[in-house]
């Protein structure tokens, strides 16, 4: 697997003419053999990949949100629903 930088897709949605203040752009390039990877099971492998000490601090994000009454995802469960919507719309578009 490499990991390399890249230009910005002609084709991106952030080719529209919106300023943005800060971006990235990088490439992966893999080998496949098994023909597993889908653009959904890339996608929640980027979304579910994070440090343990990021974990730890949505999760205390999360608590200060529910204190304060904003909404949370407060199962399990939601937060996979929720990431499985964004994932869909993500390959959709």
């Amino acid at each position: 697997m490499k990991v390399t930088r890249c230009s910005l897709p002609k084709a991106s949605v952030f080719n529209n003419g919106t300023v943005i203040d800060y971006l990235d752009c990088y490439q992966l390039t893999t080998v496949d053999l098994n023909n597993a990877l889908t653009p959904s099971s890339l996608g929640k492998s980027f979304f579910t990949s994070a440090p343990k000490w990021v974990k730890n601090l949505f999760e205390i994000r999360e608590k200060l949100a529910r204190y304060v009454g904003l909404k949370t995802a407060e199962k399990k469960e939601d937060r996979e629903k929720a990431l499985n919507n964004l994932i869909v719309k993500l390959v959709n578009n």
